[in-house]
């Protein structure tokens, strides 16, 4: 890998973390930075995945049953990632969160919550009902 595309790929490690972190950031990286920094580039010819959404289903026996379904607690409990305060390391000199990471805090909070939120009721086409 050349460093052209080291640095591409740097730029788009950084900001996937932190929407344009590389932007904020001293830039171009120095020699030491790019040599103690390993960038691994990997072909990916197949891969699989899992992913659950939409309500919890009861069995037809147990949503017909009254004494299960009048004591038994059916459902989801949306779990997201949070992202907390911006605590400052002991050698930063700036005094206020830049305005671009506080949005970022912002907006991926609300957005992990409103895709946790609606994947929990994601009702599909033709899914059993029980």
């Amino acid at each position: 890998m050349d460093e052209e595309e080291k640095r591409w790929a740097m730029r788009l490690i950084t900001n996937s973390v932190v929407t344009n972190r590389w932007e904020h950031t001293r830039i171009p990286p120095d020699s030491a930075e790019m040599s103690s920094t390993v960038i691994l580039k990997v072909k990916v010819v197949d891969g699989s995945g899992k992913i659950r959404s939409g309500s919890a289903s009861d069995e037809r026996k147990d949503a017909e049953n009254e004494e299960v379904t009048s004591r038994v607690w059916a459902g989801v409990v949306p779990v997201w990632e949070t992202f907390g305060q911006p605590i400052p390391s002991p050698d930063n000199k700036v005094t206020e969160v830049p305005g671009y990471i506080s949005s970022f805090i912002h907006g991926r909070n609300e957005r992990n919550r409103a895709d946790a939120e609606a994947a929990a009721t994601v009702k599909f086409p033709g899914e059993e009902q029980h």
